[in-house]
């Protein structure tokens, strides 16, 4: 045995004794799986033959050390790899199949791809069986791997250690926040902060104005409170304008602002609905026309928070659900003649939410309807597919969507954000 060394080189693949840990499969290359390799964008001006992924330029340039030496003969230099036959005897490559043994799999290795960076062999193999990509491994490991994947905004971060970093949805963002209220508008509020938003709030009431913005403030956003009456032409301006002279400008508009009318159509003040039309429909155009050069510059978004009564309506609730259809309609009008200018303008339609603003009274609506609270609530989550109420949280992120560049090709939609109870026809 102490000369077995010696010999190891002059014995054939057959001659050769067993070694431990020894690999009898023949050598191949590092390579993705077929949809990772195709997973990136070809551009003629970036992208160029690579050599094979493990570091081997081509088969003929590998050595006859090592490996090589172990496994078999040396492919001779400039000697062809004779190709294998089917078994009506035509040629892999006029089959119109990738031809197999060495040469096909390194011909396939040296496909042009578009590579968007680097990192070692562990981290990226690592992040690529996290994302559940399928990776054929070489030993030993090549000592930098690089990996092609659909990286198409700069918002989206480059694959480095064991995941692919995105960054918030509203990262830098200035949204305007009209109504923010107790639920839904708060929630709204926290939610847009968490995302990276620098906000400005606006409502009737200073001292709530003043807790949101704490809250906000803690979660590290940059932030103000503007009390505003949005049913005053003027105060809808100057709402709009301290978010200029604050910030610089504008990427966001959110209209939640409302006035809720209860009552009968017979029996009700009009002048009672037109107070809530003030608010609720004439109050969001003042904000839009306002912020539309602003967002024009920006290229920025508006979401009208709708509700569910404009498709389902309720009993009572006429003065309250009929601004809001109107609100819907404006929308759609809107996105037709502002997509030109860049700017988008989209409605979320809100259901019944699990919030502070449903809890309150809710005993008091039982009671009307002859029914415990918990006979209520299990008759509300019935008719909810779902089988429960979004909580105000849930449905606050749909208005995020809608701000965010994810929703950059979404205009004019009535979104539906009610648990499923009810669907666009």
């Amino acid at each position: 045995m102490e000369h077995l060394g010696d010999q190891a080189g002059q014995l054939s693949a057959r001659q050769r004794p067993h070694v431990p840990g020894a690999r009898s499969r023949p050598h191949r290359p590092l390579s993705l799986c077929g949809r990772v390799q195709c997973a990136g964008q070809h551009d003629a001006a970036r992208t160029r033959a690579r050599p094979p992924l493990c570091g081997h330029r081509d088969a003929q340039a590998r050595t006859g050390r090592g490996r090589d030496r172990r496994q078999g003969p040396r492919i001779p230099r400039r000697q062809s790899v004779p190709r294998r036959r089917r078994a009506d005897g035509r040629s892999a490559a006029a089959a119109g199949r990738q031809p197999q043994g060495r040469a096909g799999r390194f011909e396939r290795a040296c496909r042009p791809r578009l590579f968007l960076d680097r990192g070692s062999a562990r981290s990226v193999g690592g992040a690529l069986c996290a994302a559940g990509q399928g990776v054929r491994r070489c030993r030993p490991r090549p000592r930098q791997l690089r990996v092609a994947l659909p990286v198409h905004h700069s918002g989206h971060r480059y694959l480095y250690g064991s995941a692919v970093k995105v960054g918030p949805l509203l990262d830098g963002k200035v949204v305007v926040i009209s109504g923010v209220g107790p639920g839904m508008g708060q929630q709204l509020a926290k939610l847009c902060a968490e995302q990276g938003a620098k906000l400005v709030l606006g409502a009737r009431s200073a001292e709530f104005l003043n807790k949101v913005l704490a809250e906000v403030q803690a979660l590290g956003a940059e932030a103000i409170a503007v009390p505003t009456d949005v049913a005053d032409v003027a105060a809808c301006k100057a709402l709009i304008q301290a978010a200029v002279d604050r910030f610089g400008g504008i990427d966001g508009l959110v209209n939640s602002a409302y006035r809720h009318e209860v009552g009968l159509f017979a029996e009700s003040d009009l002048q009672a609905w037109r107070k809530a039309f003030d608010v609720t429909f004439w109050g969001a155009l003042e904000l839009i026309q306002a912020a539309i050069p602003h967002l024009e510059k920006s290229k920025g978004a508006v979401v009208n928070v709708s509700t569910l009564s404009t498709r389902i309506p309720t009993v009572g609730l006429g003065g309250y659900g009929i601004p809001k259809a109107a609100l819907d309609m404006a929308t759609r009008q809107l996105a037709t003649e502002l997509g030109g200018r860049g700017i988008r303008l989209n409605g979320t339609l809100m259901g019944w939410m699990d919030g502070e603003p449903m809890r309150h009274g809710f005993d008091d609506r039982a009671k009307a309807r002859g029914k415990t609270p918990e006979q209520w609530n299990a008759e509300l989550n019935a008719m909810i597919p779902i089988g429960r109420m979004p909580t105000d949280e849930e449905c606050a992120r749909s208005v995020v969507f809608c701000l965010s560049e994810w929703a950059a090709p979404v205009t004019g939609a009535l979104l539906m954000v009610n648990g499923g109870q009810y669907t666009n026809p």
